[in-house]
C-alpha cells in the first residue's frame, strides 16, 4: 500500500512536516522542566496530535519521536512525572 506521504513532493512533504512540528509545539506549555500538553486530549487524558500523515497520535510519544527518533515496538514511553498531559 501507497501511503499518501510516499506520492507528494520533496518540498510538499518537508512543507507538512514543518506545519505539524510548529503546530505541535505551539500546544505545549513549557513550565520549567516539565512541558504540558494544551491541546487536544483523549479521554483517558493523554494529549491528542494529528500529525504530518493526518494520523492522530499521542502528543507524548510524538514529542519523544522528535527528539530521539523512532520508537521501538518493545518500549514503553511513559510520564516520569504521572501526568498525562505531560510531554
Amino acid at each position: 500500500m501507497v501511503h499518501f506521504l510516499d506520492v507528494l513532493t520533496a518540498e510538499e512533504r518537508q512543507q507538512r512536516l514543518d506545519r505539524a512540528h510548529a503546530n505541535f509545539w505551539s500546544k505545549v506549555h513549557k513550565t520549567g522542566e516539565f512541558w504540558e500538553w494544551a491541546g487536544a486530549l483523549y479521554g483517558n487524558g493523554y494529549g491528542a496530535f494529528r500529525g504530518p500523515d493526518g494520523r492522530v497520535t499521542v502528543a507524548h510519544r510524538y514529542a519523544f519521536e522528535e527528539a530521539f527518533g523512532a520508537i521501538d515496538a518493545k518500549a514503553d514511553i511513559d510520564h516520569r512525572c504521572g501526568n498525562t498531559r505531560d510531554c
